[in-house]
């Protein structure tokens, strides 16, 4: 984009994604009912407050959300506190006060907050967590089981959409990884103020998003007082798979076939040619010692079980995972206030390593208050990881690192950090601007911990590390052989103006400016001369978002009306032969493959309008009639679009990716009615419709020599509809909600890596589609339930026997999902079947026993038990039982043996051998289920 196209954006008016919410109501006289001008609104503990106008009103702008004290005072009247008043962001919160006149002045009364059970303003379709909500229900330490508590979403995917389609912020500020569209942070749960999840009706701030959008705040410091929160936890050992330990030779059958050397003398019945077990030791191996049978089957037996077989029989179900989190926040001075939190976590692998998995992260903000106005707010996050990686964990990659960590398994290291600045000012009540610098980084570096990249490099033909592998095909000594070094930058420009123009329109207008910095370094299969791929590119692609948005609130409707415009452009040249690539032509008819002087071009600018709209009706105090639309467009990662994968030699199996790419679009409709029930409860119904166009397929161009690559466009689409339920009950002794969401996905792909298109550049009539006909999507879950429910008894409440209250201060809570499996392909008469079966159904429930000490050393203790997989469910892993795998260089397909086996006889799975190792059969149930074995944890909490 052109220099005097960025000015006119940066001195448009600002704003990306606003993170705070308002607060408005009325004050009025208790006698008459008329309101009060001039009455005095303060949010205890901050400097934010309002004066009401001539008829009572008032609002409050910008607040972070959180749970405040507000108070409602005037000269001749008594104050009045609500404690207990929860503010959202981008949501308005309702707060009336009733006063009563009085000649002297009289001490503060306090009420507790009504919370309305319906939701007046309901213009998106959001299901949003308290951090304390958070806290209380089992299981959820991380942000992807937070996420989860939502029926619209399974599996990572929003609302049938594909993965990868979401948008996270933190704290206003995305923290997505533009090369992959995955999450930098996994923020600290104790550390969240609320959690918002919206699948439908995205704000027009919301940009590069088609199926979600995840809105994360965090806690800032309060500014009259100190608070700390420490938490520990600890996995009681056990082993994380079901069946058997891998090293068990009760357990293991192949394990007793050559477990003495006698057994090692007997003939091997998969050689081609009749011969004992220890000739396959070594070339030449059975002509050695004057060829004496003992003596080779013995030195065969002792290496096999002290070196191929060196943890045989051991144990590893005395491991313990472990983390620890703290938080503390309070005024460092008059106008500072100050926020931190931290965790490490120890955390095995499924299968014991070297090391455990470990994961440091630190997250803070400072937070200044300015008299006249202006806020700041200086905050970060950084997280380093460090994790061992597994190839192929649900193929047959098991072949090479169950008896070998040392030397099999890859290291992976990850370092993420965020540096934000928010500046805000009010030069009125009805005003405010903000503005926002952020940079976020991802470091990521995978490879061998005991041998560097270039350690492989030297014979272009042998491996320099060669492997070893046992009759009964494990291997030893095979080398991790995949590098990577995948760095980005994204430095983020964002501000806005907010106004309330009048008491019934809120206007905000914004633009979003995100400058993206890419270099990946890897190197894939380093130890074969054929196979060997390099992956080295960079690029620095930049995008703006510019929008405008008017939040319209009146008696019997409020609205929420938006239009926004997002710009790319990836800013690299591309090859311009779309059928060979790097094609240079020395003459009309002659040409050469020469990638220094092969046509290029540079890439196009691209934008797109979106229009979005939502309407909430609210047609009583207890009921709400709700509908959205909006269109919602996401640029492809950049893996997919600056990317360059090449052979070590030649151009065959290359994948280069496309800049020409337009960003993909949905669609979205939503209509529903939120009802107020009896004792709290509220029921909410919903219906959506999605049309996705232009999502990304790879694709393989063939050229007139017969050579072909593979790239990506934008040829395929998805067709999503369902609704949803939702029951909650928000107070009281008793609390929870059940969900369930009803969803059909339908389309072509459900990766861009399922079925691709061939095109051949002299014959396109060998052009080859994918079948014409809509398949359910690979990850379709046609019914999801997911029911939360917490049980809590507070001081002097529950059942009691001579006086005692058994059950004072504890809490019971649970967590549970049941959900339909997902579809795969059985055609075994070659009828052209796609997705035509279902896996199994899939059960799970968490709970958690928490018993609270309120007085201990000046603090407040909580310990609890937590059960994670209650009933010991089991859940297949799709990809090791139903899923086939696919090489995305070639294309080729590789057929999943296990499901013949599964559809025949499901048990029979529970057993496997290669094909060229028959007789050898191992007990892969640590391999086929995709959950781990009813667990207990057990932790503790202070509060000071």
């Amino acid at each position: 984009m052109k220099t005097p196209l960025l000015l006119v954006l940066l001195c448009s008016s600002l704003l990306f994604s606003q993170n705070t919410g308002k607060l408005s109501g009325r004050v009025s006289d208790a006698k008459n009912k008329e309101g009060i001008p001039g009455a005095n609104i303060v949010i205890k503990g901050t400097k934010m407050g309002a004066i009401t106008d001539f008829e009572g009103n008032f609002f409050i702008l910008n607040i972070p959300p959180g749970e405040y004290d507000v108070s409602g005072s005037m000269v001749g009247y008594g104050t009045i506190t609500q404690q207990g008043v929860i503010v959202n962001a981008n949501r308005t919160t309702a707060a009336d006060f009733v006063l009563t006149e009085t000649t002297v002045e009289g001490k503060e009364v306090i009420i507790t907050a009504d919370r309305p059970d319906v939701q007046r303003e309901k213009t998106s379709t959001s299901d949003i967590r308290r951090g304390d909500e958070i806290m209380a229900i089992p299981g959820t330490r991380d942000l992807v089981s937070v996420i989860q508590l939502s029926s619209d979403v399974s599996d990572n995917h929003f609302r049938g959409g594909r993965e990868g389609e979401e948008l996270y912020l933190l704290q206003g500020m995305g923290i997505v990884n533009p090369l992959d569209n995955s999450t930098s942070f996994a923020p600290i749960m104790s550390a969240v103020e609320e959690v918002e999840v919206i699948t439908s009706g995205f704000s027009a701030q919301y940009g590069n998003a088609q199926s979600g959008v995840v809105n994360i705040s965090m806690k800032e410091g309060r500014a009259d007082k100190w608070t700390a929160r420490v938490e520990m936890q600890a996995r009681l050992p056990k082993l994380k798979h079901f069946g058997p330990s891998v090293w068990d030779p009760a357990g293991q059958p192949y394990l007793n076939i050559l477990n003495s050397w006698e057994k090692w003398k007997a003939n091997n019945p998969n050689s081609l040619n009749p011969a004992p077990f220890y000739a396959t030791v070594g070339n030449g191996f059975d002509s050695r010692y004057g060829k004496d049978s003992v003596t080779l089957a013995q030195i065969s037996y002792t290496l096999w079980r002290l070196q191929a077989k060196r943890q045989y029989g051991q144990s590893y179900n005395d491991l313990v995972d472990n983390w620890g989190e703290a938080t503390v926040g309070g005024p460092i001075s008059d106008q500072a206030r100050l926020f931190l939190a931290a965790r490490t976590e120890n955390e095995w692998s499924f299968l014991p390593t070297t090391e455990p998995n470990r994961s440091r992260t630190i997250m803070g903000n400072i937070v200044y208050d300015f008299r006249n106005g202006f806020n700041l707010r200086f905050s970060t996050a950084v997280k380093k990881e460090s994790r061992s990686v597994f190839r192929s964990t649900r193929t047959n990659g098991f072949y090479y690192w169950t008896w070998d960590q040392d030397l099999s398994l890859g290291s992976q290291s990850i370092d993420n950090d965020q540096f934000g600045l928010r500046a805000s000012y009010a030069p009125s009540a009805e005003t405010f601007y903000e503005l926002k610098v952020n940079m976020l980084r991802n470091y990521q570096e995978d490879g061998s911990p005991v041998v560097d990249v270039n350690g492989y490099v030297g014979d272009p033909f042998w491996s320099v590390y060669s492997s070893a592998s046992a009759p009964d095909n494990f291997y030893y000594g095979n080398l991790y052989d995949t590098f990577r070094k995948e760095r980005t930058r994204t430095v983020s420009l964002d501000g806005s103006v907010t106004s309330q123009v009048t008491t019934s329109h809120m206007l905000n207008s914004g633009i979003q400016v995100n400058w993206h910095s890419v270099d990946v370094n890897n190197r894939r299969s380093v130890k074969s001369a054929t196979s060997m791929k390099n992956e080295i590119y960079t690029a620095a692609p930049y995008e703006y978002g510019i929008y405008v948005s008017d939040k319209m609130e009146f008696e019997g409707m409020i609205a929420n009306l938006g239009l926004r415009l997002d710009i790319w452009n990836q800013n690299v040249t591309y090859y311009a032969d779309q059928f060979s690539p790097f094609r240079y032509y020395i003459s009309d008819t002659a040409y050469v493959i020469d990638m220094t002087r092969a046509l290029r071009a540079e890439t196009p600018t691209i934008g797109r309008l979106q229009p979005r709209l939502g309407i909430s009706f609210p047609v009583s105090v207890s009921t709400v009639f709700h509908v959205n639309y909006g269109t919602n467009v996401q640029r492809p990662p950049l893996n997919q679009t600056v990317s360059q994968q090449t052979p070590r030699s030649g151009f065959s199996q290359m994948i280069l990716g496309n800049p020409r790419l337009r960003p993909q679009i949905t669609n979205s409709y939503d209509i529903g009615v939120m009802q107020g029930l009896d004792e709290g409860f509220t029921l909410d119904i919903s219906g959506y419709y999605k049309d996705v166009k232009d999502l990304i397929q790879q694709a393989f161009y063939f050229d007139a020599d017969g050579n072909y690559y593979s790239s990506f466009a934008n040829r395929d689409y998805a067709d999503i509809r369902g609704f949803k339920v939702g029951l909650a009950k928000r107070s009281g002794m008793l609390s929870g909600s059940v969900n369930y969401t009803y969803s059909v996905a339908t389309g072509k792909n459900a990766s861009p890596f399922n079925e691709s298109a061939k095109f051949y550049e002299n014959n396109a009539a060998q052009n080859q589609l994918p079948s014409p006909k809509d398949v359910l999507m690979d990850f379709d879950r046609t019914h999801n339930l997911v029911v939360t429910a917490v049980l809590a008894f507070d001081e002097e409440e529950g059942p009691s026997l001579f006086g005692t209250y058994l059950l004072e201060d504890m809490r019971f809570a649970s967590s549970s999902f049941a959900r339909s499996g997902r579809p795969y392909t059985y055609d075994d008469q070659g009828l052209g079947l796609l997705f035509n079966r279902r896996s199994p159904a899939e059960y799970s429930t968490k709970i958690k026993v928490t018993k609270d000490i309120r007085k201990w050393i000046g603090s407040r203790l909580s310990l609890y038990v937590e059960v994670i997989n209650l009933f010991d469910q089991r859940i297949l892993s799709y990809q090791a039982v139903f899923g086939n795998t696919r090489d995305n260089s070639s294309g080729t397909i590789t057929e999943n043996k296990n499901i013949e086996k599964y559809i025949k006889n499901p048990s029979s799975i529970r057993y496997t051998e290669d094909i060229n190792h028959l007789g050898f059969l191992i007990d892969q149930s640590f391999l086929i289920y995709e959950n781990s074995p009813r667990s207990i944890s057990v932790g503790m909490v202070i509060n000071f």
